[in-house]
């Protein structure tokens, strides 16, 4: 009777999913290619550590918008060729101050936003995709962040835009918070 349990489970699992066990569809990423990650290059991390932020985000709607539309894959993926700490990456893990750091990207290039994602993560530099991979609803937005004050243009290349945050930390204690992990009794920035 075990057997035969066995061989029909291994039956139906052919039957129902045998092309998804197959194993030849391959994940390609074309965006690694880009000529705009070719910018980071010019990042002198000895002079001005801290972490990259990549825009626009666009978050995955569903598992197969991942490869498509989500940004956060693409990202990680070309932090294998620039090794800068990432402030949003594709993880099964979300960290639980995840939203507050998502609500202060949107808000940007608000100076207090900027600001408090310095204080946050150690931002230092952001990557600007080309416009035309922006919703058109953020085109403004993109343009705003580029010409910020508070922001330094270190180089451009095929519609990228590289630039270095010029604000530094002024709460090094939400850092260390966010860096120590949740704590019972006190919140992600350690109030």
């Amino acid at each position: 009777a075990g057997w035969v349990a066995v061989v029909v489970t291994a039956i139906a699992l052919v039957a129902t999913r045998g092309v998804q066990l197959s194993g030849n569809a391959i994940s390609e990423f074309p965006g690694q290619t880009d000529t705009g990650y070719e910018l980071l290059s010019l990042v002198p991390r000895s002079r001005w550590p801290g972490a990259l932020l990549e825009l626009p985000f666009l978050p995955p709607l569903t598992r197969e918008e991942i490869e498509g539309v989500g940004t956060e894959a693409e990202s990680m993926l070309a932090s294998t060729r620039h090794w800068l700490p990432l402030v949003l990456g594709f993880t099964g893990y979300q960290p639980p101050h995840r939203q507050l750091v998502l609500r202060e990207v949107l808000h940007l290039p608000d100076e207090r936003s900027l600001e408090r994602l310095v204080s946050m993560t150690r931002l230092r530099w952001i990557l600007l995709q080309p416009i035309d991979r922006w919703p058109a609803d953020d085109h403004a937005q993109r343009e705003a962040i580029r010409t910020s004050p508070v922001l330094q243009l270190v180089g451009s290349n095929d519609g990228w835009d590289l630039l270095r945050v010029k604000q530094q930390a002024k709460k090094q204690a939400w850092y260390d918070a966010i860096a120590g992990g949740p704590r019972p009794g006190q919140t992600i920035l350690g109030t």
